[in-house]
């Protein structure tokens, strides 16, 4: 059910818009040959490895929102749409539980392809343009993870997008496509100044790296960890729980 669910998730307009958000980076080249500050990179020289120009790419689609915006209304369509319009299918022999699931696994797998896809546009704009400029090492990983700031630059994005989905896809069970889009956003809102906010980057998976130097490496790691798994889990519970008892 899951593979059935993606193909027709991978087909949207919507999925392959966002997949067009991958070709971020390759934007790098061509903003460079206009004087302008968006977009550019400040490093000291010979210092920026690609698993810390991956990171940033990644941070910075985030803070954009858009592909998340599209991301929260697969999720609508996935779940409030096919409700709201009677086109749903349900499955004797299949509880809803499993379907729950199934659509919540197409919807990551969609964001997977969208960050492998991200990846490689990334490494092919640092290894064929990047790598010629000074700010560049050349190296695939840092020379040293005594600062794994590019990491939680990436574990925390992928937490925070993961936990998005979920939140999308929790809420449409009950609420209209507005009030889902609109707590979404604000959650990704509130999750990208959290690190700016003192105590309440503790709360959020994703700003676990402003807290490092005080907690250590390890220990940030783990409980940007614990409170991915945490929400997750419960956001999937509740939804799961509304979806079982919504009736169409």
């Amino acid at each position: 059910m899951t593979g059935l669910i993606f193909r027709n998730l991978i087909r949207t307009k919507e999925a392959i818009l966002l997949f067009c958000f991958s070709l971020f980076p390759v934007l790098l080249p061509i903003v460079n040959l206009f004087n302008t500050n968006f977009m550019q990179l400040n490093a000291p020289a010979g210092s920026m490895d690609f698993l810390t120009f991956f990171g940033a790419v990644m941070k910075v689609q985030y803070d954009i929102i858009l592909p998340m915006i599209i991301l929260v209304y697969l999720a609508i369509t996935v779940f409030y749409t096919e409700a709201n319009t009677g086109t749903l299918f349900l499955y004797k022999d299949i509880n809803r539980t499993k379907v729950f699931l199934s659509k919540v696994a197409a919807l990551s797998a969609v964001y997977l392809i969208y960050v492998v896809l991200t990846f490689v546009f990334s490494f092919a704009t640092y290894y064929l343009y990047l790598i010629h400029l000074p700010y560049t090492s050349g190296r695939f990983l840092p020379a040293s993870f005594a600062d794994l700031s590019m990491v939680f630059d990436i574990v925390g994005t992928l937490f925070a997008c993961v936990l998005c989905i979920l939140v999308a896809a929790a809420l449409s069970q009950h609420c209209g496509i507005g009030v889902t889009m609109l707590v979404s956003i604000l959650y990704v809102l509130v999750s990208q100044v959290a690190p700016l906010l003192g105590t309440l980057c503790y709360f959020l998976p994703n700003a676990y790296g402003t807290v490092a130097e005080h907690l250590g490496n390890g220990p940030a790691l783990i409980g940007s960890l614990v409170l991915f798994l945490f929400y997750g889990i419960m956001l999937i519970v509740y939804g799961n729980h509304a979806y079982k008892t919504l009736e169409y």
